[in-house]
């Protein structure tokens, strides 16, 4: 007869493995959750998503470990209490605001242009012909006096016959007008004096530089017609140049004339050159809101050149003593800009600071915080989300209507759409509460257990109630814009 001992043996083994297990599991979990003098924990969330939430310990989608949060020893609103265990494996770190000088340095680009205050252009004030060109290519240097072109032109004879008849006739008023009418013209005093010493009238008058510099635009050829309102050509004086350059609307604050800036060029590898504001535009441009300065260098030895492109560095001067906190600790959002202030004992709560000037490594702190205030300056996003959700209720409603009554329940009346459903937890992007002036968000909402909860991506008309710290939807009443039946 066959015996059945290792059957029973098999079953015997089973229901042992079966056991410890379950003891296992318990008590691990128990440990995990909240031990005899402990405060249990509210809910359970991933360290990197917020909006992951479980009732118990677990992993979080991405595999790390849930992180517990706790339930702040005094009622206040917006105050999360964090244990220190779990504050070491957050990473979160602190630092206090403090009264200190701003530095910044702001890099950007800039074009080196000609120094419009000596660019000098030539026009003809009469009409007539091109009869010889002395300068007949851009970029010649030509010195003050030097000749330029020669023009035939009809209203010149004239009014060098009017002046050799009143030299004729020896009339001095005539003699007067009819000088003043050629020096009007351009004709300089040493070709009058010609005139007047060989009593003949020139068909070809020869204009001269009336600078140095050197010839940057060039209009014209031998034989050409011009007319008054004509450019002949552009007399550029390079000893010294202009860099123009644009700064973001918010680095303005900044800069001023006088304010020490350094360039360096591609085309003049290992120098750097140095200057100084001299002229902040008094508007900014139409398309890219810019702020445009200006800044002259000497160029004596004509190595900057017109349209080359320089790395500007801008070195303000460093601000007077404020109040700043590291820019790390800054969380900005559309509607204000926050900070999470470390209240100690483990308790930290999400504040909304208004900010000035930003350096490079602080920014200013104009309102919100107080010197020697600690704020978070590393994992502040998780903690600032908690402490908002925390805080929606006071922010809803009025302090003074909560403390007459706590336990009283608001509710609104809103429009969303489903974003994710994990259990009872619905996550809603809704529209704004107009009632209590609060703008669209993104938030956590928990179903009451008679409805039944459309698909993620659902437009939803819903009414929901603040009890405690959750947000409960009560009622459904459209679903993608058709009436919704609550089963």
């Amino acid at each position: 007869m066959k015996t059945k001992t290792p059957h029973v043996l098999y079953l015997i083994s089973l229901l042992i493995t079966v056991w410890l297990t379950w003891w296992f599991t318990t008590h691990y979990s128990t440990s995990r959750t909240a031990s005899p003098g402990e405060r249990k924990p509210l809910y359970w969330v991933a360290p990197m998503d917020p909006n992951f939430r479980q009732d118990g310990p677990g992993l979080s989608p991405m595999g790390m470990e849930l992180v517990p949060v706790y339930e702040a020893a005094e009622a206040a609103p917006g105050v999360v209490s964090i244990q220190p265990q779990v504050i070491n494996q957050l990473g979160v770190r602190t630092t206090q605001a403090s009264s200190t000088q701003l530095r910044k340095s702001i890099r950007t680009v800039g074009n080196i242009g000609f120094d419009e205050n000596q660019l000098y252009h030539v026009h003809p004030r009469v009409t007539g012909w091109i009869n010889q060109l002395f300068i007949k290519s851009e970029g010649l240097a030509v010195t003050e006096g030097q000749p330029l072109f020669s023009l035939y032109s009809p209203e010149l004879i004239n009014a060098q016959e009017e002046y050799l008849l009143a030299v004729n006739r020896q009339q001095t008023r005539l003699i007067t007008a009819a000088k003043a009418r050629l020096q009007s013209l351009q004709i300089s005093e040493q070709t009058i004096q010609s005139i007047t010493r060989s009593n003949q009238v020139l068909q070809n008058m020869t204009f001269y530089a009336p600078h140095d510099g050197v010839v940057s635009h060039l209009a014209v050829r031998e034989g050409f017609y011009v007319q008054p309102g004509d450019q002949v050509m552009s007399l550029a004086d390079l000893s010294s140049v202009w860099l123009e350059t644009e700064l973001t609307e918010h680095n303005l604050a900044w800069v001023s004339e006088g304010t020490q800036v350094s360039m360096q060029l591609a085309a003049l590898p290992g120098q750097q050159f140095s200057g100084e504001v001299d002229f902040v535009y008094p508007f900014l441009d139409q398309r890219s809101k810019a702020a445009r300065v200006r800044l002259t260098f000497d160029n004596e030895n004509g190595q900057l050149k017109p349209n080359m492109i320089a790395d500007v560095t801008v070195m303000p001067a460093m601000s007077e003593t404020v109040l700043a906190v590291p820019q790390s600790a800054v969380i900005r959002t559309a509607e204000a800009d926050r900070v999470v202030w470390a209240q100690g004992g483990g308790q930290f709560k999400s504040v909304a600071v208004k900010l000035g000037r930003m350096g490079d490594e602080y920014v200013e702190v104009l309102d919100g915080l107080t010197a020697g205030d600690e704020v978070v300056i590393s994992a502040q996003f998780l903690l600032d989300s908690e402490s908002s959700k925390q805080s929606d209720l006071r922010r809803y409603a009025a302090p003074e209507q909560l403390r007459q009554d706590p336990q009283q329940v608001q509710s609104a009346r809103t429009t969303g759409v489903i974003n994710r459903i994990d259990g009872q937890l619905i996550n809603i992007s809704r529209d704004g509460i107009e009632k209590w002036n609060r703008p669209p968000a993104t938030m956590d909402f928990q179903s009451a257990g008679h409805l039944s909860m459309p698909a993620p991506g659902s437009q939803l008309d819903f009414t929901f109630e603040i009890r405690g710290n959750d947000f409960i939807i009560t009622a459904i009443h459209a679903v993608n814009g058709e009436p919704a039946h609550d089963h």
